[in-house]
């Protein structure tokens, strides 16, 4: 009782010493004005920039980062007061080595979140606000390639940045790793990709460890990596990741 006690009166602590409110911006070239929406708080002090918009799934998640030599406990109860001043609904799981802190705005139907990581005498910290949760349940962008027969999607994420564009997509599926090797082979030849000298091919390793790299390049400038392994007598896990400087979706059929 004494240590909830002790951890609300510390978060009460810091909701008084910020006031609840936004560090005010000092240089009209600051990158985070109108980043975020206004209930994303600035923490005092430190220079966070913007790392991009990602999407997961169909939601849009934009993320900053910035470093400090404060504990994540005080980072963490710095956000929280914030959030719950605000009547937000709030989940903390923060030691000494991290972790995070997430507030859902219910009325907007925003989920707030800060990432942290203690490294050294440093702690970094990746604020992040997802606009549309709901977004991420639905199906995402379609794969960059033709996927291998009765593939299962694990993940399928995009990031934006200016012109750059990264999908990266993770499948398993029950066929071998020649049979798989086959087919994106194929089908990137399909898609007009040529093979790039960088393609490592690691014949060396144990069978249970043997892992296929392809990397194939594109007249348009893209390039698409493909990582095979086995993972058990039944699977394999296919490792896809499409770069390019275009916002374009996948080249793959639709």
């Amino acid at each position: 009782m004494l240590t909830v006690l002790f951890l609300c009166a510390g978060i009460a602590y810091l909701g008084l010493l910020t006031g609840g409110e936004h560090r005010q911006a000092v240089a009209k070239r600051d990158p985070l004005v109108g980043f975020y929406p206004p209930d994303m708080p600035r923490y005092p002090q430190v220079h966070e920039v913007p790392a991009g918009q990602t999407t997961v799934g169909r939601a849009p998640l934009k993320m900053s980062y910035f470093s400090t030599d404060h504990e994540p406990a005080r980072i963490g109860d710095y956000y929280a007061a914030f959030w719950r001043k605000r009547g937000f609904w709030v989940r903390s799981d923060v030691s000494h080595r991290g972790g995070a802190v997430a507030a859902v705005d219910s009325k907007h139907g925003y989920v707030y979140q800060v990432n942290m990581r203690r490294q050294g005498k440093k702690t970094l910290v990746f604020p992040s606000v997802n606009t549309s949760p709901m977004a991420a349940l639905r199906r995402g962008e379609d794969p960059p390639v033709r996927l291998f027969k009765d593939s299962k999607v694990l993940t399928n994420t995009v990031s934006k940045t200016g012109t750059n564009r990264a999908q990266v997509v993770l499948t398993t599926n029950p066929g071998t790793l020649e049979d798989n090797r086959s087919h994106y082979r194929a089908e990137l030849s399909r898609l007009g990709y040529v093979r790039s000298s960088r393609t490592v091919e690691q014949n060396k390793l144990p069978p249970s460890m043997r892992e296929r790299v392809l990397v194939y390049q594109h007249k348009d400038g893209a390039e698409i990596t493909i990582a095979l392994s086995k993972l058990d007598k039944e699977r394999t896990r296919v490792h896809i990741t499409h770069v390019s400087a275009r916002n374009t979706r996948g080249v793959g059929e639709r």
